[in-house]
């Protein structure tokens, strides 16, 4: 996948990289592909619940080398799954449901 920007958000913590994703997304055209590189264990889960809000496409979500790789794609898109319950999966398998967030993680919803 070509992205037409990249994003190093690398060794950034909550809510850092979320912010500076949706500041990266704000500078594409809709239809154009953003890649963010991030290391926070919670990059993930923040962008997923942001991404329920917010009208843009997840392309793909994965792990390799201790570091998170999005692929976005700017919207406008219709948000379907605003309602849908919180779901984390990493393409290498992992799937993490049910997490308590840290407090300070203020785009995850709380249990």
């Amino acid at each position: 996948m070509n992205p037409d920007l990249v994003l190093d958000c690398y060794g950034l913590l909550c809510p850092v990289p979320v912010r500076k994703t949706a500041q990266a997304l704000e500078n594409l055209r809709p239809g154009q592909i953003l890649q963010v590189i991030a290391t926070d264990e919670w990059f993930g889960p923040d962008l997923e619940a942001w991404l329920r809000h917010h009208p843009h496409e997840l392309l793909s979500l994965r792990e390799a080398d201790q570091e998170i790789h999005a692929f976005l794609r700017k919207g406008p898109f219709a948000n379907t799954n605003r309602d849908a319950p919180f779901l984390y999966t990493l393409e290498k398998g992992t799937v993490l449901k049910g997490l308590s967030p840290p407090v300070d993680c203020p785009f995850l919803e709380r249990p």
